[in-house]
């Protein structure tokens, strides 16, 4: 048996029985065994990240807000904010296509990177607020959103759209088509 399996037994089992040490607070921690946690929990990439309400084998890092989303003929700006409960990396709006431009954390400048031919950022562990813009010559037909675009509030030319319109791999229709349409 190796030292870091016996703490790991005995930050699991020593309070809650079969409670797994991630899923209770770290006041629930004997003192003598407190040293200890962020040794036992290295490697654990979602330890103390929520996991879904009917899933707790699928967990989440980072929670977003509602995106909003204000597009016209020249550009777009954008604005998210973001609870991350670990360093964790995000995507942004855009794609190759259409990149992010200006993307700041909390007011302040932040480099994208391409992950998977996707715009991202990497976020610290807190609460934030994500900004950012996009430059064309015309409206795009089309804006890729993130998978983590939940809840969208979209103006396209300074006019709300009550029901915007994205498909099945998460394209949001900025022209085209028509609002609530279905195919």
């Amino acid at each position: 048996m190796t030292t870091r399996w016996i703490v790991r037994f005995l930050l699991a089992f020593s309070l809650f029985g079969g409670a797994v040490a991630a899923d209770f607070p770290l006041s629930a921690v004997p003192e003598p065994l407190k040293s200890w946690v962020p040794w036992v929990l290295d490697g654990e990439p979602s330890a103390g990240c929520p996991y879904l309400f009917n899933n707790a084998d699928q967990r989440y890092c980072a929670w977003p807000g509602a995106l909003e989303l204000k597009a016209n003929r020249h550009g777009a700006s954008f604005a998210q904010d973001w609870n991350a409960y670990r360093e964790t990396w995000i995507t942004l709006p855009g794609n190759e296509t259409h990149w992010p431009q200006d993307i700041s954390i909390d007011g302040k400048a932040a480099p994208v990177l391409s992950r998977e031919g996707l715009p991202a950022i990497k976020l610290a562990a807190g609460s934030h607020r994500v900004t950012g813009s996009f430059l064309w010559n015309e409206l795009p037909e089309s804006l890729v959103l993130p998978e983590s675009a939940g809840l969208l509030r979209l103006d396209v030319n300074a006019q709300p759209v009550s029901l915007p319109v994205r498909d099945e791999s998460n394209q949001l229709w900025l022209q085209s088509k028509v609002e609530g349409e279905v195919e």
